[in-house]
């Protein structure tokens, strides 16, 4: 457009982001950087990559801790904390997979009792008793195959050679109950047949109701189980503190 004879000029106007000269909105112009980047500014960023980062970011602190605990341990601790590294990664990660190896998928399992015995090590500066460790294996090889019984059906399909697949559901739930009762027998001796230890024997009655009454559904039992590990859990550590402040 003119005016008295010479061409309107836009007016400029300068960026933010860099402080250059940019036209205004409605000036014919190619696309805008100042625009673009200011656009981009705002924009969410992408979940999956968030998610990615913040797991990249969790990783990194694992290992960081691992490796400042590997140094501050001795030759055991060290040995301990490889153990559980180990079975960790190992029990879904190729090519060893545990989980797909009969026996091997429940024994594994181990991984949730190492890092007890690691803080038994570390506060008293010997291994706990072997029968402790045994009670924690029962427990943890019951509560896994017990697990895996519900999935046998899907497990089969995938292909996968579990080990409740391999024996079936019935014979499965024996093995729950033989593990369960080992625990329970244990940890009534440990205990010097306290009364409350009897509570243990709510894990081999839970494998025998199975085994006695075929309608009982053990997908809805077993979301029943982590209340009672909880429930159980937290008494034997308040028994514990009580017994110790008493001391």
């Amino acid at each position: 457009m003119h005016v008295f004879g010479r061409p309107r000029l836009p007016r400029l106007r300068s960026c933010p982001l860099d402080g250059r000269l940019r036209l205004p909105p409605d000036a014919p112009r190619r696309r805008d950087p100042c625009r673009v980047r200011r656009r981009n500014l705002l924009e969410p960023a992408d979940p999956g990559r968030s998610l990615l980062l913040l797991l990249l970011l969790l990783l990194a602190l694992a290992g960081a801790v691992s490796l400042a605990l590997l140094a501050a341990l001795d030759a055991v601790g060290q040995a301990l904390l490889l153990s559980f590294l180990f079975l960790s990664y190992f029990y879904s990660a190729p090519p060893l997979r545990f989980k797909e190896i009969p026996v091997l998928d429940f024994s594994s399992n181990m991984l949730y009792v190492v890092p007890g015995i690691l803080g038994y090590y570390i506060a008293g500066g010997v291994l706990p008793p072997p029968a402790l460790v045994l009670a924690g294996y029962l427990h943890i090889s019951a509560m896994h195959l017990f697990s895996a019984i519900p999935d046998i059906g899907f497990d089969a399909t995938a292909g996968m050679t579990t080990t409740a697949v391999v024996l079936g559901r019935r014979r499965s739930l024996l093995l729950c109950l033989a593990f369960w009762s080992g625990l329970a027998a244990l940890v009534i001796r440990l205990s010097g047949l306290h009364p409350a230890s009897l509570l243990v024997l709510v894990y081999p009655a839970v494998s025998l109701a199975l085994l006695l009454r075929e309608g009982l559904s053990i997908d809805r039992v077993y979301w029943y189980l982590p209340f009672v590990n909880t429930g159980l859990g937290g008494l034997v550590f308040l028994l514990a503190t009580l017994r110790t402040a008493a001391w």
